[in-house]
């Protein structure tokens, strides 16, 4: 059984010993056990490091013992390629001027045989020592986070825990009918594994999209799809309803063809039209709405092929025209002679005589051109503009 002797300070020890005591820190930086015997007539304050160092042992806690200050770690044979027995050990410190030293040394007069790795067992013994202080002496630890935690270390930090009133603020817990102050958040009961626990204890479904947007429903917690949804929304500056023109038709989107479509395949959309009053009994009338269909379980899609988008204070729809043309011919007679005049799109041209000496009569040309009348004729040889079709689609 271990029977250490009383810790003694090196001469480096002393001396930063006398530099703690004017004020700087005392920084415990490791513990070192060995196997060497201390040689007859050896003095321990002359020594700078074990006789016969053997593994360094990091430091896994601190903690206040009365008049003293604990240092705890754990003396293991994981790794220990060779078995020792355990006859001296050394505190190290740090000295601000000197670095690391040999802060205190002792000795173990019936020391413990520690057994190389591999056999049936790891063998771990919590090893710990204490050094005094004084109310004026502050100690620094170096604490090891490769150390093995001590079970009292272990302990203490879960006492501290326990008793820390914020340890759990941020947790949610409950029984199993209602919420409580800690704890973890029970399982959810069949048929809510989708569903929020709410702070009163009740189990909410989780809204869709479409709930979302129809706005009937508030009191649902928004689902990760849903948000999903939104954000992909936000970043794409598109929203669920709105009407693009593209080359192809994209993921996410269906041709606004005026399409006879199932509603439970667009729930958003119907959300859409109910949040936004886009229902119409007459699909051909209003095409930018959404056709009741039969007013269940069907709807009609806005249809916007084969027309142009223009401005304007609201929503209506213009059938194709152009502007009339018009025009008069005016004939004046002078005895045998015809005389004549033209306005709008008619122009008197010329007089030509016929070559009829007996009624001596003259021939009065009138010419059409519809420029005449609005420069929109003449400048193209088809009434529609060049255009490009692309594809009408909805966000759904």
């Amino acid at each position: 059984m271990a029977n250490w002797n009383g810790l003694q300070m090196t001469n480096k020890g002393i001396a930063l010993q006398a530099k703690v005591e004017a004020g700087v820190t005392l920084t415990i930086t490791k513990l070192k056990i060995g196997s060497g015997v201390l040689p007859s007539g050896t003095d321990i304050k002359t020594l700078t490091d074990l006789i016969s160092p053997e593994q360094n042992l990091g430091i896994g806690a601190k903690e206040p013992n009365g008049d003293y200050c604990k240092i705890s770690s754990t003396i293991s044979n994981v790794g220990l390629t060779a078995g020792y027995y355990v006859r001296e050990l050394g505190v190290f410190a740090q000295d601000p001027d000197e670095g690391e030293i040999l802060y205190m040394y002792t000795t173990d007069g019936a020391p413990d045989y520690l057994p190389a790795e591999g056999g049936s067992t790891v063998i771990s013994q919590e090893f710990s020592v204490n050094i005094a202080v004084s109310d004026a002496t502050e100690i620094e630890v170096t604490i090891d986070p490769g150390a093995l935690a001590t079970m009292g270390y272990v302990q203490l930090q879960i006492q501290e825990h326990n008793t820390d009133e914020n340890a759990h603020a941020n947790i949610t817990g409950a029984t199993s009918n209602a919420a409580g102050k800690r704890g973890m958040v029970p399982a959810p009961p069949t048929g809510k594994q989708n569903s929020l626990l709410a702070g009163d204890g009740t189990w909410r479904d989780l809204a869709s999209l479409a709930e979302v947007l129809d706005g009937t429903d508030n009191t649902k917690p928004i689902t990760p799809l849903c948000l999903k949804e939104a954000l992909e929304s936000l970043v794409e500056g598109i929203h669920v309803g709105d009407v693009v023109y593209r080359p192809f038709l994209a993921a996410g989107y269906v041709k606004a063809n005026g399409a006879t479509v199932n509603r439970a395949d667009y729930p958003n959309l119907v959300a859409f039209a109910n949040a936004h009053s886009l229902w119409t009994d007459s699909p051909s009338n209003e095409p930018w709405k959404y056709g009741i269909g039969n007013g269940s379980t069907t709807m009609v899609l806005p249809d916007y092929r084969g027309r142009v988008i223009q401005g304007g204070d609201n929503c209506t729809v213009l059938t194709a025209g152009l502007p009339n043309i018009y025009g008069n011919i005016y004939h004046v007679a002078h005895g045998q002679n015809l005389g004549g005049a033209a306005d709008g799109m008619f122009a008197h041209a010329y007089e030509t005589n016929t070559g009829n000496a007996s009624s001596g009569g003259e021939l009065n040309t009138f010419s059409l051109s519809a420029s005449r009348v609005n420069p929109i004729y003449g400048n193209s040889d088809t009434v529609q503009p060049p255009a490009v079709i692309l594809i009408p689609q909805i966000k759904y």
